[in-house]
């Protein structure tokens, strides 16, 4: 559910038996390393896991995995909880995504409740919907799964460039499909991070693809190149980036965003160092692209604070913290190089959370809490000119397509409670409308309430958490709840709708989702508190919101299970870490465990420097320790563990979980189990299947239902 994709990756286990004839996990032997980073010495016993190549750790992988399996199919339970999930999943709306208008035609990918994976689309007028391309036609000839990460329409709408990975593995490759003839056309691009889509220049036979210029590495040392429609890609040209003689210059974590279009005569290219980066931004005339010598202007440096941009003609806009913790919104000239960017969407009274520009106009989401109210104002247009729309439920608000060629945007409006709908609207609309792009809609959640308030934080600070139960379920301190946080990047847990955790709600469970500092709860300056030297706040939030279920007698300490997914790995982590009397289980999936090792071993690591620390100083590697759940399991009585993995993971590799697993196998002293499954097949969840969904879903459900005492769970 939160966190998104994230929320429904595939989750992977370990077991120990507890009171019951199930199977023990393999032993993990124990080497002697000890690192030295600035100054500080550092034991690493697991270090030997990382080794995900030796057939000696491929081996205990798939053992533990194996005996995670076998534990949980004998669960009673589990059959009949995994066959009410097909069976919500069956029922559930089609997943309409990664919009994308031109002209007369509407792309999209739709994942209808039978698919394993999404599919191409085009709608032209008022046409039926047409698939374009699906990836299990693959299958047949190469024995893979490939999924669609993402992909890009050439102006002319003759070419889609698809990112297509195998096995939910973050990298992937280019294949360009001529929409006419359904073929694929000219070599494949390999090596591009799953978010990189094509960038088409506007001549339609030409794009910009973005990789490592390593071949070694999974992303850094970025390059942008250009490439030829039909090529074998032998006579790519490099256009700028890491090494490349350009009068811009690249970092080595930089992420490079281009922006090209007919309807603008300027390009803007956007430089961000790491996740945790702020924007450079630098302007040259689009007919000056590519050419030698070409003039790259610097139009907004990191000390303009800006953390996103949208640009529609000779307009650019950029959200900017800059004496606006909740942000405000800057506008820029391009055709003016020497005016200063003028105010035109003052700091509100939510957070000012995304931006997009249309032909007609900019677009913004102010949110409050967990859900958003949409505003549209007019290019040229000065503050006080924007206009709110109106929208027929409160929900959260995501823009799913805005693009300066066309006018308005198409965004996602969804409640807790209540099925995701694709809304449409342009400037000078009093009300969106639905874009019609849903046709099998799902049902609501029957009888489910969503309650949102806020945990007192040891020291006074306010945590934002919002509840989902059954409405009438009596608040005894008997119920099973899953308390989940992220609270990394600034993102924050927004109002999300899953039908299949209504298998969880129907039987009295509860679901409650915080955001802790280092989410974007209140804006810049919450997210601030809670990132780098201060992200112990973070783990401690959930704690205090933990001690707050239980005061209020939503749940229990052996009742309560804490989760978190990727970056929610530190929060959950040192929750647990810190106060494992706290919680009945524990949930780790594909999380960020051992801190100190991402930023130096693993291939995503750099892009964490700023977020999270380096080990180059005696106070980053401080910090990293301190927010390191592997560095501190100690000897103590842990609850019941899951920790997730997939080993396609690329953007965190799938040894911080081994190391995890086995530590708390060695230290707990409670005998509770502490399961790692290991899926071959999976990665960090962003295009698993359905069926890997359901499953995941299942075991984390069925594992803490056993764990608590359900009776329908006991192994006989």
């Amino acid at each position: 559910m939160p966190t998104h994709v994230l929320q429904r990756c595939l989750i992977c286990m370990i077991v120990f038996a507890t009171g019951s004839a199930l199977a023990a996990p393999p032993a993990t032997p124990v080497t002697k390393v000890t690192d030295t980073y600035a100054g500080i010495a550092i034991d690493d016993p697991y270090r030997h896991l990382e080794q995900l190549d030796s057939a000696d750790v491929k081996d205990w992988a798939r053992a533990q995995g194996s005996d995670a399996r076998a534990t949980l199919d004998v669960l009673p339970g589990r059959a009949a909880l995994a066959a009410r999930i097909k069976e919500l999943s069956a029922k559930a709306s089609d997943r309409v995504y990664m919009v994308t208008r031109l002209g007369r035609s509407t792309y999209f990918m739709k994942k209808q409740p039978t698919d394993a994976l999404g599919k191409l689309y085009v709608r032209t007028g008022k046409a039926a919907d047409r698939a374009l391309f699906d990836p299990d036609t693959m299958k047949a000839a190469t024995g893979k799964t490939y999924a669609i990460n993402n992909y890009a329409i050439s102006p002319n709408g003759r070419y889609a460039a698809m990112v297509l990975s195998v096995a939910d593995a973050e990298l992937g490759a280019i294949h360009v499909l001529d929409i006419k003839s359904g073929t694929m056309v000219g070599a494949t691009v390999p090596r591009i991070w799953g978010e990189l889509s094509a960038i088409w220049l506007p001549d339609s036979e030409h794009f910009v693809y973005t990789r490592s210029s390593d071949p070694a590495r999974a992303y850094g040392k970025n390059q942008m190149i250009v490439h030829r429609v039909g090529s074998d890609g032998k006579d790519d040209q490099p256009l700028l980036g890491y090494d490349i003689d350009s009068t811009v210059k690249t970092r080595e974590n930089d992420w490079p965003f281009l922006t090209v279009s007919a309807s603008s005569p300027y390009a803007v290219l956007q430089l961000v160092d790491g996740v945790g980066g702020m924007p450079r931004v630098y302007v040259q005339p689009r007919d000056q692209l590519g050419k030698p010598g070409a003039v790259w202007r610097e139009l907004i440096g990191e000390s303009a604070k800006v953390r996103r941009t949208t640009h529609a003609g000779k307009w650019l806009y950029g959200r900017t913290f800059d004496s606006a913790s909740r942000y405000r919104v800057l506008r820029w000239d391009l055709s003016h190089p020497e005016a200063v960017p003028v105010e035109v969407v003052p700091q509100q009274s939510g957070v000012i959370e995304d931006i997009g520009a249309g032909s007609d106009g900019l677009f913004y989401v102010v949110r409050t809490g967990a859900v958003s109210d949409l505003f549209a104002l007019r290019h040229g247009d000065g503050a006080g000119k924007a206009r709110k729309v109106g929208l027929p439920l409160q929900g959260s608000i995501y823009l799913s397509d805005s693009d300066q060629a066309m006018p308005g945007v198409v965004f996602s409006l969804e409640p807790w409670t209540a099925p995701l709908d694709l809304m449409m609207t342009r400037v000078g609309q009093a009300n969106a409308m639905s874009a019609g792009l849903i046709v099998n809609k799902g049902q609501p959640y029957d009888d489910v309430i969503a309650i949102e308030t806020t945990c007192p934080a040891r020291d006074g600070a306010k945590v934002p958490i919002s509840i989902l139960m059954k409405r009438g379920l009596k608040l005894d301190g008997s119920n099973p709840t899953f308390m989940e946080g992220y609270a990394g990047y600034g993102m924050t847990i927004t109002a999300e709708f899953s039908p299949t955790w209504a298998a969880w709600l129907e039987r009295g469970g509860i679901l409650a989702l915080a955001n802790p500092r280092g989410s974007g709860a209140y804006g810049e300056e919450w997210y601030q508190a809670g990132r780098g030297a201060t992200k112990p706040n973070t783990w401690r939030d959930m704690i205090d919101c933990a001690e707050f279920l239980v005061k209020e007698r939503y749940t229990a300490p052996a009742k309560l299970a804490v989760r978190g997914v990727s970056m929610g790995g530190v929060a959950a982590g040192r929750a647990l870490t810190e106060r494992p009397d706290l919680f009945g289980t524990a949930i780790l999936q594909v999380g960020l465990l051992d801190a100190v090792r991402t930023i130096v071993a693993s291939q995503n690591g750099p892009n964490h420097l700023l977020e999270m620390g380096d080990v180059k100083t005696e106070a980053g590697v401080r910090q990293l320790l301190a927010m390191s759940s592997y560095h501190n399991v100690t000897r103590a009585a842990y609850p019941a563990v899951m920790v997730i993995t997939g080993m396609n993971d690329n953007r965190v590799e799938p040894w911080m979980s081994f190391k995890m697993a086995a530590r708390l196998q060695q230290e707990t002293t409670s005998g509770k189990p502490v399961l790692l499954r290991v899926d071959e097949q999976a990665g960090h969840g962003m295009t698993s299947t359905t069926e890997q969904r359901n499953a995941m879903l299942a075991d984390t459900l069925a594992f803490h239902l056993w764990q608590t005492g359900d009776p329908q769970f006991q192994p006989k």
